[in-house]
């Protein structure tokens, strides 16, 4: 997939789990456990082509992956989880940061 559908879903996932902060029904929160499962299975095989299994990026998709498996998912209070979304929300825009820095740089760079 183009790196542009890749940084419009980090966004879009980091809204998600934003809105989780106010009083939503269950059935969204379960939407966006299953939402972000699915997100970061697909962002951790993206990685691990671009990156390898070792990556700090990859660990961590399959960390976030894991903790909002929306089949065994853990038991944590209404305040931890919004600590949770907020620290996965600010990964997710932190990524899209850091990428289009990156590629600003490389693009910069002169070619020899």
């Amino acid at each position: 997939m183009s790196s542009n559908v890749f940084r419009i879903w980090h966004i879009a996932v980091a809204a998600m789990l934003g809105a989780c902060l106010f009083n939503m029904p269950y059935s969204y929160y379960r939407f966006v456990s299953v939402a972000v499962c699915f997100s970061c299975v697909v962002f951790a095989v993206d990685s691990v082509k671009h990156h390898g299994w070792a990556s700090m990026r990859t660990i961590g998709y399959i960390a976030t992956g894991l903790i909002f498996n929306p089949f065994s998912r853990p038991y944590l209070g209404r305040f931890v989880w919004n600590i949770v979304d907020v620290i996965v929300a600010a990964a997710f825009v932190g990524i899209v940061v850091a990428d289009s820095r990156s590629k600003m740089i490389v693009e910069q760079e002169p070619k020899t």
